[in-house]
């Protein structure tokens, strides 16, 4: 019996056996014709305030800058991170922007 036999029916109409696991292979190929839309569809709700989305600029002076997340309840002071800096070619401290 091929792969394609053992999959259960669940599997098969999502498109996750495939690789496939957002809701756009599913409504695309008629998957599931009557849906409107999935939890993948839906806006992005608010970011938690316990983990802000923080810039870190080098501290090189080169502008290099990385986006990331902090835990507040961690690190309630401003985050500095030894960041890889391209543009310097070394390994430099990322001090968080205000």
């Amino acid at each position: 019996m091929s792969r394609e036999g053992r999959r259960s029916p669940s599997h098969a109409r999502t498109g996750a056996a495939y690789g496939h696991g957002s809701c756009d292979y599913a409504v695309a190929f008629g998957t599931r014709p009557n849906a409107v839309a999935c939890a993948a569809d839906a806006e992005p709700g608010p970011l938690s305030t316990a983990r802000p989305v923080v810039r870190l600029k080098s501290a090189a002076g080169t502008g290099v800058t990385y986006v990331t997340r902090k835990n507040r309840l961690n690190d309630p002071d401003q985050l500095v991170l030894r960041k890889y800096d391209p543009v310097a070619g070394e390994h430099v401290l990322f001090r968080e922007e205000r």
